[in-house]
């Protein structure tokens, strides 16, 4: 897995694409624009200024930042499972947000683009399963009703 399937660029075309399926939001400096365990996980897109990621579950280590062009998200848009990382704005920062129930809409209108998110959605999830350190770990019996109901 490449950083440029997992990370790309989207160009002017691409947010113009997106823009009216979305909203302009800015943030100062230290925003939390999402937080781990969050069930609604949104697609944003940096027009300016920075969205920091961060590992919760591995000490609030450091995945990557994206910058202009840059999008968050991963596969759990689709899966629409909780959040399993934060995004904090860096600097004054403006952001379009594609709210989930809105991502099916982007990817029938604009097909291409589609494919560019789901791609890099499959490989942020591979690079951060690869860490080991992906969420919270439940530890409990696979036959227990309890445990299966948190894994759940």
């Amino acid at each position: 897995m490449d950083n440029h399937t997992a990370f790309p660029t989207l160009t002017s075309v691409d947010i113009e694409a997106i823009r009216p399926l979305a909203e302009e939001r800015a943030y100062r400096d230290g925003d939390i624009v999402f937080k781990a365990g969050n069930p609604n996980v949104d697609l944003h897109i940096v027009l300016s200024g920075e969205i920091e990621i961060i590992n919760p579950t591995d000490h609030n280590s450091h995945i990557t930042t994206h910058k202009p062009g840059g999008f968050s998200g991963d596969i759990d848009l689709l899966t629409r499972r909780p959040i399993v990382v934060d995004g904090i704005a860096r600097g004054p920062t403006t952001l379009l947000k594609v709210r989930s129930e809105r991502f099916r809409d982007l990817h029938n209108r604009v097909p291409r683009l589609g494919e560019v998110l789901l791609s890099a959605f499959q490989a942020r999830r591979a690079l951060l399963s690869a860490s080991g350190h992906v969420g919270l770990q439940i530890i409990g019996p696979s036959d227990c009703k309890d445990t299966t109901l948190v894994r759940e």
